[in-house]
């Protein structure tokens, strides 16, 4: 494990009668006595030296706030509170420890904020014999051994803690006043009572995975057991180069450091300093919950602004405060809870109820969808059977199949959206939907496609486009969609998760969510269905004169302006409406709304001349025969007349509406 330790320049510390420091305070105040605001020089080299080096770091921060806000043991909870996981931060408390830990950082080189501050030229600054303290981890003991100042080198026995902790609304108190707000404070000879906390941040560990063969995991356990032996780990720990620390009891025993040639009584006051701080019961575990790394970060940002002396405390822990809580409502803030808990050894946070969005609303979406889908299916059951009637067969039944297929899908979506939330349910909504929109839309384009490079043709050169030759619109179309899908699922796979958005203060209920980045996959999807709506606008447009039996153009116009509706109705109900019943509502009616009506523009009119027997009753379109009649006319031929007008006298594209048409309803097509 790692172990936080601050190690100090004995020497200087003796040569001044300056004892151990207790406190943070302390040792603040010990580093203004020995610089006084003058230029030292403790290693004679005739460069000006500093009271402190110390690198940036949050996990360093957390070990001094601990000591402020933690005085209870590991479970009081010190970042955020046990029942709500409010952060807290926004009070007297912190913000003290916040401004403490600042002042101790601009008595380091050239007084640089913490993002400023190296690892590797803190250390050697230290090591050069060029500051009086250094903030650092326990590991640095094996690299004393090659300074010069090897053995006046000694790690402070405990942390510096706070004579002051905080009490239930993050006010100060003293320890000494109020012993029993401190009871693992240690009350030294003098009567300063201080409350110590250890703040453990890391443990390394191995891992095997079970996916491998039992074999390979038994060598490999073997493997880790090996490195673990005493023996064998030792060799890590006294190796500067490794970064390890102690990690075993036998470690801390003087002879195999003595062995490799460490001086015998400054090791032996540092691995007693280890070992104390092992002992501390105050402890601050390391912050395990989700996404972990973006909670860290924000914390950085409060040592660095609190360093800037323009910048007020209070704005900065405000902001603070917020970014944290967005963060937690962000990834699930139930869920987020039961594992902070787990963390600190409690058992998990039992509310008063679990609700579910409105049993009635959830059985109503699930009748509709599923009626909804019974009829889709009627639908394409009748293209099947009637595949060989005009007003399908023009259409392409295949791609007709696919539209119906993609609608399916998406009901079947609504369906799994509505039922009790499971890891499968949440993920295969998110790939029904999806798939099926992008399936209908895909089939679409490519019918229009091929309406599009058929009717713009007007040289009439030879176009072959069967099914089969527009197929590539469809799978990269849909290929797209998968690919957004393979990643959101791989990076953040929709999970149940407890939130209490909308609900009561003793109540939570469990929705569908991807944490961290689900929202930043949720735009990538809608401003990629919004680009294939663009794309489909474009289609009709170009497609706008070609045959009827053909040319979907207008239906395609009122499919994108119904489909874009949806996306912004979407779109607004995810963002902006917190309460879950509302909400989901939304979102399966307009998605349903969407899809049907899509179904109904297609289909619909076809259906019914099917029904009525006029499904073989196929024209060319109404351009085509004006601009005959209008031809027919010129030359002096009636419509009942049996003289053929010569093509040459015919509009173009009214003559290759024509032999489109005859294309299509020849045999051999």
């Amino acid at each position: 494990g790692d172990i936080q330790s601050i190690y100090s320049r004995a020497d200087i510390l003796e040569q001044f009668n300056l004892p151990m420091p207790r406190t943070w305070n302390e040792m603040i105040a010990q580093v203004k006595q020995l610089t006084n605001g003058a230029d030292v020089d403790w290693n004679d080299d005739g460069e000006p030296d500093y009271g402190i080096c110390a690198y940036g770091g949050n996990s360093f921060f957390f070990n001094h706030i601990a000591s402020v806000m933690q005085s209870k043991g590991p479970t009081q909870g010190t970042l955020f509170d046990l029942d709500t996981l409010e952060p807290l931060c926004n009070n007297t408390a912190f913000k003290t420890a916040a401004l403490e830990f600042a002042e101790f950082y601009r008595y380091g080189p050239m007084g640089l904020p913490p993002v400023f501050r190296w690892q590797d030229s803190e250390r050697l600054r230290f090591l050069n014999g060029r500051c009086v303290f250094l903030l650092d981890w326990s590991d640095m003991t094996a690299a004393f051994n090659a300074s010069v100042y090897r053995d006046s080198i000694a790690m402070i026995p405990l942390f510096p803690g706070s004579t002051h902790v905080a009490d239930e609304n993050g006010e100060l108190i003293s320890c000494a006043d109020y012993p029993e707000e401190c009871p693992y404070a240690v009350t030294y000879e003098d009567g300063l009572v201080v409350n110590h906390a250890a703040y453990m941040p890391v443990s390394w560990t191995g891992a095997v995975s079970a996916q491998i063969p039992p074999r390979r995991r038994q060598a490999l356990y073997k493997f880790f057991a090996y490195l673990s032996q005493p023996d064998i780990s030792i060799m890590d720990v006294v190796d500067d180069l490794t970064g390890a620390n102690p990690y075993r009891f036998s470690q801390l025993e003087l002879e195999p450091w003595v062995a490799v040639g460490f001086p015998p009584v400054a090791t032996q006051r540092m691995l007693d300093s280890v070992n104390s701080i092992l002992k501390v019961k105050n402890q601050l575990p390391s912050l395990r919950v989700y996404n972990t790394n973006a909670y860290t970060v924000l914390y950085d940002g409060v040592v660095n602004s609190a360093f800037n002396t323009s910048l007020n405390i209070d704005d900065i822990v405000r902001k603070l405060y917020e970014d944290l809580d967005a963060l937690t409502d962000q990834v699930g803030r139930i869920r987020q809870l039961q594992l902070y808990r787990s963390n600190l050894g409690l058992p998990p946070k039992s509310f008063d109820e679990e609700v579910f969005v409105s049993d009635g609303a959830r059985y109503a979406m699930i009748a509709v969808a599923s009626v909804c889908a019974a009829l889709t299916l009627a639908v394409a059951v009748l293209v099947i059977v009637k595949r060989k009637v005009k007003v399908f067969h023009f259409a392409s039944v295949n791609y007709c199949l696919g539209i119906l297929l993609g609608a399916v899908l998406c009901f079947v979506a609504v369906i799994l959206y509505s039922v009790e939330p499971t890891t499968g349910s949440c993920t295969s909504a998110l790939w029904m939907v999806m798939v099926g929109i992008s399936l209908m839309l895909g089939t679409l384009f490519a019918k229009t496609y091929r309406a599009w490079r058929l009717f713009d043709n007007q040289r009439l050169s030879k176009v072959r486009l069967r099914d089969i030759d527009i197929l590539p619109v469809v799978l990269v179309v849909v290929g797209l969609a998968l690919v957004i899908l393979v990643v959101w699922t791989a990076v953040e796979m929709p999970t149940p998760t407890p939130t209490k958005d909308g609900v009561g203060d003793d109540e939570y209920i469990v929705v569908c969510n991807s944490s961290n980045n689900g929202l930043a996959f949720f735009i990538t999807t809608v401003c990629y269905f919004g680009v294939l709506l663009l794309v489909a606008c474009l289609l009709g447009f170009k497609t706008r004169k070609a045959g009827e039996a053909f040319n979907e153009s207008k239906t395609l116009s009122l499919v994108v302006y119904n489909l874009t509706q949806v996306l912004i109705i979407v779109l607004v109900a995810v963002l902006a409406i917190d309460d879950p019943t509302g909400r989901y509502v939304l979102v399966t009616i307009a998605l349903m709304f969407g899809i049907t009506v899509t179904v109904g523009l297609l289909f619909l009119p076809k259906v019914w001349i099917t029904i009525k027997g006029r499904g073989d009753e196929v024209a060319v379109s109404r351009f085509a025969k004006a601009t005959a009649h209008k031809n027919r006319t010129r030359s002096g031929t009636t419509p009942g007349s049996t003289t053929s007008t010569p093509s040459n006298n015919l509009d173009p594209r009214a003559e290759l509406n024509t032999v489109v048409t005859q294309i299509f309803d020849s045999s051999e097509v």
